[in-house]
């Protein structure tokens, strides 16, 4: 028998008794009146039932007053069904009669039906053990819900929700036990400490003592939980979202592009896209990561962009309604770069210096140069700081014909036709020991580095290469392929919360380079360094890096040069690494960094890309 969540009683008895199933008979039996003072209980009981009660049906409601006497019901795992006898099996000289077959298959279905009936109790009883909230399996602890969900004790300070650990408190108001350590008001862990003096679950990384987020690792070794946004890699924070996610989609869920706008990006994606196929785990027993961090990355095929799941740097992009004006733009840059791959190159320097004054009568990003050159360059009179801005737009234009013109017919595979490739041999030595550091500047033509500093120039396996997504998802994607030039061995990787998969690709021991544009002032974290006498604002990432794995750190340029080549490779140690790593200070290294990027820009300082803004204060 079933019961109703809003019989209280009903649900009590179950909860207490097993034999809640023999109510059954009391319920369809006739009603009793209540007893007089003057009432006996024999006559009344038997006035009731005067001439309808028989020996059996008395022993029958003598056990359900009693049920100690009754054997214990069956259990959900042993109840059967015990067959009818087969007439045609049955001795010729049974006594047996229809009506007695006919009586024992009536015991039988009130048999079941009993079984049946202590089944749909049991579900329904273990279901009101369940917290009420949709998806959750948890114990009820109160009002019908887990602990989780707003169940049991709650936290005693006005507009507080959380549970109570002790005291009527939740742990941020006091509540539990503290850390056992001087001056820590946290909640311990473990052992009567928090998990910032040792307290809780350690990772599993051998060396690594930082507390497990989840799976018995922390989150820079493969634990945690990652944001439900797909092909995200970022760790979850808020209500299953990373935070930029939960900042964008909370409350309003992302638009989905239009069919044919999905299908032409993906055109354009489904031969260079690159996505993670799966987080490195690290094995407890080894400390090593069994899914080597080169082979982490791979190139998208076109099975996977029949599927419609998009790389996580695609997926972001998809979010963005993509317009008929994103595919212009790209379809114009397209002709272009196809033009440039055309023209001979002698045509690039007077065709770069047209287009590059245009620019500057143009007024893009104007103002801008000229304060920075005159922040960068006070003592030079304005003539001179003018014609460094000019230059600046000529030179840009210049380089960008130059990476255009490389990039097309596999001209990029033929680079020491246009540069001296020579590396210093400390940079080959610290390439045969594994991993390093690659870091530049916005200076020169940046873009085509990745291809010196790859096969067949270098015995690298991989070169991977930070980059930026733009907004307009067609454009970017067509960037993209230029960047990476269709090279087997250059890799791009979202700048985004990258910090995790660069130190697992820098941890390994393959002969891989990681490449950095440190020069831009990022939104956040950011170590104050001296640029050009004035105090900017760089991100930290290689010195981080730098710290956290050993591996050395290089900077490089590629300049263009009026004589002999069009361009001139500079290959400049900023941290080698060695005993003096601990020692060394995140400023340190930036600062070093800062000071070679500084000598490049002032002897050639038409060749910097001064279109940002590089001073955190207002420019004079």
């Amino acid at each position: 028998m079933a019961t109703t969540p809003t019989d209280l009683s009903s649900v009590l008895f179950h909860e207490q008794s097993p034999y809640s199933f023999l109510e059954s008979p009391i319920a369809a039996s006739a009603p009793l009146r209540p007893l007089d003072d003057d009432d006996d209980f024999e006559t009344t009981f038997f006035d009731d039932h005067s001439g309808g009660m028989t020996d059996e049906e008395i022993a029958m409601l003598c056990n359900m007053i009693d049920p100690r006497a009754l054997p214990l019901p069956p259990s959900r795992d042993n109840v059967w069904k015990k067959p009818p006898p087969d007439p045609t099996m049955m001795s010729p000289t049974s006594t047996t009669d229809a009506s007695s077959l006919c009586s024992a298959s009536l015991v039988e279905d009130e048999s079941n039906d009993s079984n049946a009936s202590l089944l749909d109790e049991t579900d329904s009883v273990d279901a009101k053990k369940q917290c009420a909230a949709a998806g959750c399996h948890k114990r009820v602890r109160s009002r019908g819900l887990c602990k989780a969900h707003g169940g049991g004790r709650r936290c005693s300070v006005s507009g507080c929700l959380k549970s109570s650990q002790g005291q009527g408190l939740c742990i941020r108001h006091g509540g539990g036990r503290r850390c056992m350590v001087d001056g820590c008001s946290r909640g311990a862990q473990s052992n009567g400490r928090c998990k910032n003096h040792g307290g809780g679950i350690r990772c599993g990384r051998v060396g690594c003592s930082k507390s497990s987020q989840g799976g018995g690792f922390c989150r820079s070794h493969g634990g945690g939980k990652i944001c439900k946004d797909a092909g995200c890699l970022k760790g979850s924070q808020r209500k299953g979202w990373c935070a930029t996610h939960y900042h964008e989609f909370e409350g309003a869920p992302p638009s989905k592009a239009t069919h044919e706008s999905m299908h032409c990006l993906r055109t354009l994606d489904s031969t260079f896209e690159l996505r993670q196929i799966a987080k490195p785990r690290v094995s407890p027993v080894s400390g090593q990561s069994n899914i080597p961090p080169v082979n982490s990355f791979e190139m998208e095929d076109a099975a996977t962009v029949t599927t419609g799941r998009a790389a996580p740097h695609g997926h972001a992009l998809l979010r963005r309604h993509i317009s008929l004006t994103d595919h212009l733009v790209t379809l114009a840059l397209r002709a272009i770069a196809l033009f440039v791959g055309i023209l001979p190159p002698m045509c690039f320097v007077p065709l770069g210096r047209v287009i590059g004054r245009l620019g500057y009568a143009a007024g893009v990003r104007k103002r801008c140069v000229k304060e920075n050159i005159a922040r960068a360059f006070p003592a030079l009179s304005k003539a001179h700081r003018r014609r460094i801005a000019l230059e600046t737009y000529e030179n840009t234009c210049v380089s960008l014909l130059w990476f255009l013109h490389l990039r097309a017919f596999g001209r990029w595979k033929h680079m020491e036709s246009y540069v001296d490739i020579l590396f210093p041999t400390e940079y080959l030595s610290d390439l045969r020991r594994g991993p390093v550091l690659v870091t530049s500047a916005h200076i020169g033509c940046w873009e085509l580095l990745p291809c010196i500093h790859a096969p067949p120039y270098l015995h690298v396996d991989n070169v991977y290469e930070l980059y930026r997504p733009l907004h307009n998802a067609p454009l970017d994607a067509f960037v993209r392929l230029l960047r990476q030039h269709n090279h087997p061995h250059i890799h791009l990787l979202p700048d985004k919360e990258c910090l995790p998969a660069l130190t697992s690709i820098l941890g390994s021991s393959m002969p891989d380079i990681v490449g950095l544009v440190c020069d831009q002032r990022p939104s956040r974290h950011a170590v104050p360094v001296r640029f050009l006498g004035q105090t900017a604002q760089i991100a930290p990432g290689a010195a981080l890096l730098h710290l956290r794995t050993h591996r050395p750190i290089w900077f490089t340029a590629l300049l263009l040069q009026d004589q002999g080549k069009p361009f001139c490779l500079y290959t400049l140690p900023v941290a080698r690494g060695g005993a003096a790593v601990q020692d060394t200070s995140v400023a340190e290294i930036m600062q070093q960094y800062a000071t070679l990027w500084s000598g490049l820009v002032r002897a050639h300082p038409s060749q910097y890309l001064w279109f940002h803004n590089l001073w955190k204060d207002t420019p004079i």
